[in-house]
């Protein structure tokens, strides 16, 4: 399986960008549906995780907020490498899934090594991935 992560300013973008990855219900509700039968799901990248004191397990004390990427991110699922998903100006990385747990699981990336190094995690981890960010 491989995964791709992608960035948009907002949600409508993402919505008109990928127009065809979604469907209507008979009640008007508009939803994501995976085109491979594999995934396509809204993530959330946090650069920097809440950081918190226990000291008092009933009033726990937050130390350091929680820093999340701005804009809006999703994850589709393919069951092979998708080139022209790969050409869309909105697609960040592709990742292996079978090399999750390696450091080789990334494939092609257009973010600098300082911006893969400033993501913490991904949430929530979507199939078993568990990238090691």
């Amino acid at each position: 399986m491989i995964d791709y992560i992608l960035s948009f300013p907002n949600e409508a973008i993402a919505r008109a960008a990928l127009a065809d990855w979604r469907t209507t219900d008979e009640d008007g509700n508009s939803f994501w549906v995976p085109k491979f039968k594999c995934g396509i799901m809204e993530i959330t990248v946090i650069n920097q995780e809440a950081v918190w004191e226990y000291t008092d397990t009933e009033s726990p004390v937050l130390l350091t907020a929680e820093i999340l990427a701005d804009g809006y991110w999703m994850a589709i699922a393919t069951p092979e490498i998708d080139d022209d998903l790969w050409d869309k100006p909105y697609a960040l990385s592709e990742h292996d899934r079978s090399l999750s747990a390696t450091d080789h699981h990334l494939l092609r990336t257009k973010l600098s090594p300082e911006q893969i190094a400033g993501v913490q995690s991904i949430r929530p981890v979507f199939a078993g991935s568990n990238y090691p960010f």
